[in-house]
């Protein structure tokens, strides 16, 4: 009997479900399945598909517009203009100045400052020095002894000149009559050092005196010299080396 109860319920719930799914029981159980749910919609005609904003962007930036494509409008493009760098400025060398205002050389005795000319001249006939008066005050001199007559005194001097020794001069009047002089100095250290290298060329005579009294020597002042001048100036200096190169004194 029971049995007979379970089957009679299985068919009808199998017939109810049969109907239902013909859509028999639409109008009591609404499936919401096309095409009745479309029946049901209000204004569907107002019903408008819109992609969503992301992919809106993502379709601009991926899908290239091919120019000429109709009804498709084209945005100019408008170019980039170049940014030119600005030139740092140029940093501007000083001039260097190529002439010297004016230099001075010297302390020469009468014959010193004879030969100097002599040998500027001949090495640089352009230059045209001035001469002006010193007053020596210097007390130091190496000097090698009065040698008692001219004939000796210029033996001596040959002797000298074979040794190297060209800066020198015959003292021909006075108490040293007849000395030679191989330079006056204002301090007795300068004195002793040029003592010194005499005798490492061989002068063993020389000596270190006191020189009594003020002298007036030459010298000599150029002005405007180039870089020409002054190469000539110092390789007539080299022949001098008691001689120093100075700025010329104000005024």
């Amino acid at each position: 009997m029971i049995l007979k109860l379970l089957f009679s319920l299985l068919v009808l719930a199998n017939v109810v479900l049969l109907a239902y799914q013909q859509g028999y029981l639409n109008s009591i159980f609404p499936d919401g399945r096309e095409p009745t749910r479309a029946s049901q919609q209000i204004n569907p005609g107002a019903v408008r598909l819109v992609a969503p904003p992301m992919l809106l962007a993502s379709t601009a930036v991926s899908t290239p517009i091919t120019p000429g494509t109709p009804g498709t409008p084209i945005t100019p493009i408008t170019p980039i203009t170049p940014i030119t760098p600005t030139p740092a400025p140029m940093a501007v060398a000083p001039v260097q100045p190529g002439v010297a205002a004016c230099t001075e050389i010297g302390n020469f005795d009468a014959s010193e400052a004879l030969r100097f000319e002599q040998r500027l001249s001949a090495i640089a006939p352009q230059l045209k020095p001035g001469r002006v008066s010193v007053n020596d005050n210097a007390r130091n001199m190496v000097l090698i002894p009065p040698q008692g007559s001219k004939e000796a005194a210029d033996k001596k001097s040959a002797e000298l000149r074979r040794r190297g020794v060209t800066d020198f001069f015959v003292i021909q009047e006075g108490e040293q009559r007849w000395a030679i002089s191989l330079g006056i100095f204002k301090t007795e250290e300068a004195a002793q050092a040029h003592l010194t290298a005499l005798t490492g060329k061989g002068v063993r005579t020389a000596r270190l005196g006191l020189f009594a009294g003020n002298v007036n020597r030459a010298a000599f002042r150029l002005r405007a010299m180039d870089a020409a001048a002054n190469e000539a100036l110092t390789r007539v200096k080299a022949e001098f080396p008691k001689q120093e190169l100075r700025a010329c004194a104000a005024g």
